[in-house]
This record gives C-alpha cells, structure tokens and sequence, in this order.
C-alpha cells in the first residue's frame, strides 16, 4: 500500500507544476476532481463475496468503549498514537511554509515540486527497503528513524538550496515509510482481528487530531520567530509569509 501511493506520489507533483505553467491552477483542481469521479466508479465497480450475516449487533457507543479498551490495555499503541498526534502537527507547518519559501526564494511550483517530488522517491525507497529489512525491535527502530522528519524543516530554515531540501524530504518520507511499515504490521500482528478496525479508528482519530492546528499555527508561527532580533544591526534578508506580508529571517 505504501509504495503504491509513493510511486504516484512521484508523478503528481512535476505533472501538476508543468499543468499550473500550461492551463493555470485551476485546470489542476479541475483533473484533480476528475480523478476523485474515476476513483468512485472504479469502487462501485468492485464485486465482493456476502458477508456472513452477523449477530445482533452491539451498540455505537458499546463498540466505541470496547475498541478505546484494546488500545488503552495495550499501553504501547497508546503511547505511540499520543506521539503520532505531536509530531503529525509539529511537521504540518512544512506543507504551508515550504511552498511559500519555493515561492520566494526559487521561483514558485516548479521547485515546490521538485521538493515534493524527491519526499515521493524517498518513500518508494522506504517501503522497497521495507520488504526486506526485519528488525528485531521494530518500534523501536521506527521511532528511532522517525527523527529524520525533522530534516525539511530544518532545511528550510536557511533556506538551503532546493536540492538540499528535495535531500532532505527524501530522507523524511523514507523514514516515515520504514516506521509505517513496521507499524502496521505490529498492529496486524498483536491486535485480535475483531478489533483491528476499531483500534485503527482510534490510531487516525488521534494521529490527525492536532494536524489542522499545526496548519493554521504556521503563519503566526513564522511571522514571529522571523522578526528581526533587537541589538542586532543591520538589515535582514524578508521572507513573505502565507498572509503575503513581509517577515524578517534572523541573520544571528
């Protein structure tokens, strides 16, 4: 599943750069739409064998009880879905921020693109590297090299070149694609199969659950870490934020 969606991952993003610089932004959103039609009818198309009819089944908030429980005995899944929610925001910014420094500093989708381009790569890489590497503690491993997702934001701090940051997300999606791998197997493993739907639930709810407070943190977060600090002289280098004004890069 994985590399299925980073092997598109690698097409995406130069073909939309080359549709934006062609048609404009909104033939992309248009196929974009498109794609979400043939994805539908391609579901309704599907032919599944009949499901064994079921017990009675239990109540909504019965089961929502009953999966919190599987995860909360298992005190491994709930700590790593808390750290899930910390890191999913404190990386989101990287999404907003990114496209605005391509914008300013290498000229736009072009470089946006070849960045999200290299973070595809990257995680092809991850999930190849996936179906051979077995550690013998794979979580611990997993959140080992999950410290590589600091690396594009780092890297944008300069800004360094875009190659770096293409560098840099590369290593962060093969990172995040390794750990991934390894973690839904865990789950696979170690969650009995009538609840692994249920404990799923649970990791997405409270893995995205500060994702769009990352989002909407990011330009009030860059407009104050860029101002300029007192005592030092002369003038530093602006960086437009998201709302268009003009910050200033520190040059301590």
């Amino acid at each position: 599943m994985g590399l299925s969606r980073s092997a598109t991952g690698i097409f995406g993003p130069p073909v939309s750069g080359l549709l934006i610089v062609a048609a404009g932004v909104g033939a992309v959103f248009l196929i974009d739409a498109a794609t979400f039609a043939v994805s539908a009818v391609s579901l309704l198309m599907l032919r599944l064998p009949r499901a064994e009819a079921k017990s009675a089944a239990e109540p909504f908030l019965a089961e929502l009880a009953a999966g919190w429980r599987e995860v909360t005995t298992r005190r491994w899944i709930l700590a790593a879905i808390c750290t899930f929610a910390i890191t999913n925001m404190a990386s989101s910014p990287f999404f907003i921020l990114g496209a605005v420094v391509a914008d300013k500093h290498f000229g736009g989708a072009a470089a946006w693109g070849f960045i999200l381009t290299g973070g595809a790569i990257g995680g092809l890489i991850g999930g190849l590297l996936a179906l051979r590497l077995r550690p013998e503690r794979p979580l611990l491993v997993g959140f080992l090299i999950s410290s590589l997702m600091a690396l594009p934001m780092l890297a944008l701090a300069g800004p360094l070149p875009v190659l770096l940051i293409a560098t840099a997300s590369f290593f962060s999606q093969a990172a995040i694609q390794l750990a991934n791998t390894w973690w839904f197997t865990m789950l696979q493993q170690h969650v009995p199969e009538h609840a692994r739907s249920r404990v799923s639930s649970y990791d997405w709810l409270v893995s995205l659950v500060f994702q769009p407070a990352g989002y909407m943190l990011a330009e009030p977060t860059a407009a104050t870490i860029t101002q300029p600090v007192p005592g030092l002289t002369g003038a530093a280098p602006t960086l437009t934020t998201v709302d268009g004004s003009e910050s200033c890069w520190d040059e301590q």
